[in-house]
């Protein structure tokens, strides 16, 4: 399974880019996975990070460990991405706690963007922060 082809010029605006760039690959997983897109000041891809795999219905990250990778990067904002193995992309009640994210963000300068959640050919966006 691989994911969409981009240029290092592209910038990820919306999220519907973030999701096509996922789509292919994380509609597909029988486990949840957890990335991290980490982004310059215009929106290109630094680089990106799977954080976790997880079983059918959950993933555990902390905000400690998404915010490691992205100071590693030295990018200036995020966008969360992970795929519900059901197919269904309506948020749980985990998914909606990305508030600590946002928060622990706020307090060394990275901005979370989104937090987008793959289904089955569809997709839901959290945050939708996307304000440059």
């Amino acid at each position: 399974m691989t994911r969409i082809q981009f240029s290092e010029s592209y910038a990820f605006t919306t999220p519907q880019s973030i999701a096509d760039y996922y789509m292919a690959y994380m509609c597909r997983l029988g486990h949840e996975e957890v990335h991290v897109m980490m982004l310059d000041t215009k929106q290109h891809m630094i680089s990106e990070c799977l954080l976790t795999k997880g079983t059918v219905n959950a993933s555990l990250i902390a905000p400690r460990e998404i915010f490691i990778q992205a100071l590693k990067a030295g990018a200036v904002s995020i966008v969360l991405v992970h795929n519900h193995p059901s197919g269904d992309d309506t948020p749980s009640r985990e998914d909606l706690a990305a508030e600590k994210v946002r928060s622990a963000g706020e307090l060394i300068g990275i901005r979370l963007i989104d937090h987008i959640i793959i289904g089955s050919g569809h997709f839901t966006s959290l945050c939708g922060s996307w304000n440059h």
